[in-house]
């Protein structure tokens, strides 16, 4: 992944010690394991999620985002 390629913000790990990075330029969630190789891709504009902000996960394989506009979204992690 090219520096060029992304515009990371936020970021969180799960009880995993995965991490989210969010990727503010192109409306995407970055997943890295623990050792910050990437993982996938997850929760993009096509599902809904706008410039992603601030995120955090709650334990039980879901995280919170909130977008552009401060509207929470709520989405599963699928790989739990």
């Amino acid at each position: 992944m090219g520096k060029s390629e992304w515009l990371p913000g936020r970021l969180c790990c799960d009880h995993f010690y995965n991490i989210f990075v969010s990727d503010y330029s192109r409306s995407r969630i970055i997943v890295l394991d623990p050792q910050g190789e990437f993982m996938f891709e997850h929760a993009t504009r096509m599902d809904g999620l706008d410039r992603p902000r601030c995120m955090t996960t709650d334990g039980n394989g879901f995280f919170l985002v909130s977008g552009k506009g401060g509207y929470p979204n709520m989405h599963t992690c699928e790989y739990i």
